[in-house]
């Protein structure tokens, strides 16, 4: 008898946690994706610029003799 209520407990916690990695992952794509700048710039779209920024100033040092 024990075991069965063991396998109904675990049953229910596992349908909980799906649910929380739902609504987490959710919340995350909306954080990253949501225009925060008046330029409608997102997070990932400033991060993106980061990146090429660096990239841009990276190449030019190496262009250097």
């Amino acid at each position: 008898m024990k075991t069965v209520e063991m396998k109904n407990a675990f049953n229910k916690q596992m349908g909980h946690i799906a649910l929380e990695y739902a609504l987490v992952t959710f919340i995350l794509i909306m954080f990253l994706f949501t225009p925060v700048t008046d330029e409608n710039q997102s997070v990932m779209g400033l991060f993106m610029d980061m990146i090429r920024d660096f990239d841009n100033n990276r190449s030019l040092l190496y262009s250097l003799p």
